[in-house]
């Protein structure tokens, strides 16, 4: 890849890492993080009562102003 100029994506670093991993080779390069795995782990649990009133709240606004 670095002969050709081709930067890969970091999902396909990350592939490409789990598959020398998974052949018992060593990774020679950074694994880079996802920043969405975290949101996609963050989004999976459920919200405080704080922020499911602070939505509703905000809902309501938003419809009682466009009713105007």
């Amino acid at each position: 890849m670095q002969e050709e100029n081709i930067i890969p994506r970091g999902k396909t670093l990350r592939l490409l890492a789990e598959i020398l991993r998974n052949s018992n080779q060593e990774v020679p390069f950074d694994v880079p993080e996802l920043w969405y795995e975290d949101e996609k782990h963050s989004l999976t649990s459920s919200p405080s009562p704080v922020e499911v009133s602070l939505q509703k709240e905000l809902l309501n606004a938003c419809h009682g102003r466009r009713d105007k």
